[in-house]
């Protein structure tokens, strides 16, 4: 019997054992699981990991994917921005039926609504409905659109190091609120290059303080000052100062205002 996501977040408040995952998945299959068939455990992971899991599961399971299928899903998942399409004509007659979509197997949006409309041959004209997706930022995804230029961030932030993509993220959203800015991609990419100042969570409490020590060290503002100054100079109330008007601090991250 097919289980619903309420269920199965139910049984994740329950479970906050390792052998959480396994459970789920036997709730949604009716079998177990066990390390001969070479699944590997998950390790630690925080609970809105499981809940995403487990929803994912209740979507598998109401697809009618086999137990292997769902193992090989599993264990084959990446942190590859993917989106779960169905119908609203089949949500509004009560079924989940649809398929996750990898975006990395396609190279623009063009060919990944064909795939998409594709799938969903079996109606005159498909509605797309995205029910769930992963790895993809808000701001470039709605339930019913993926914006023109969806594609063309991935293979920006392609290149980056993790640090930086999450960066670029985050000036994104937080700072130049792109897309909605309207700006172009290339110019909110410029723009970020120019405010990035780095990640600061190191050794530090306060990424303002150890960003503010930095700034203070690169611009070698005490330098050739006398050693009783340099020991006794506020740094916490310089960097209050720095971040007033001209830098912001979002998460560790710092961007030129």
């Amino acid at each position: 019997m097919p289980v619903s996501a309420n269920k199965v977040t139910k049984l994740k408040i329950t479970a906050s054992s390792l052998h959480f995952v396994s459970r789920l998945f036997t709730a949604a299959t009716g079998r177990s699981l066990n390390r001969r068939l070479g699944f590997e455990p998950w390790g630690d992971k925080p609970p809105s990991f499981f809940i995403r899991v487990g929803h994912a599961i209740a979507l598998w399971h109401k697809a009618g994917l086999s137990y292997f299928k769902c193992l090989s899903l599993m264990k084959n998942s990446k942190n590859t921005p993917k989106i779960y399409v169905g119908t609203y004509r089949m949500y509004n007659s009560g079924s989940l039926f649809g398929k996750w979509f990898d975006l990395s197997d396609y190279s623009d949006a063009q060919e990944f609504y064909k795939d998409c409309y594709e799938y969903h041959r079996n109606e005159s004209d498909p509605e797309l409905m995205f029910q769930d997706w992963e790895y993809i930022p808000s701001f470039l995804i709605s339930e019913s659109t993926l914006h023109q230029d969806t594609f063309k961030y991935f293979e920006a932030v392609s290149e980056m190091d993790d640090d930086r993509a999450e960066a670029f993220e985050i000036y994104c959203s937080d700072i130049v609120s792109w897309p909605a800015s309207g700006n172009d991609l290339e110019e909110t990419l410029e723009g970020f290059e120019e405010a990035y100042q780095g990640y600061y969570g190191g050794a530090f409490k306060d990424p303002k303080t150890e960003f503010t020590y930095q700034y203070v060290e690169d611009t070698g503002m005490l330098s050739g000052a006398p050693e009783i100054l340099e020991r006794y100079f506020d740094y916490e109330a310089f960097g209050r100062d720095l971040f007033l008007e001209t830098y912001t601090e979002i998460n560790g991250f710092i961007f030129l205002d």
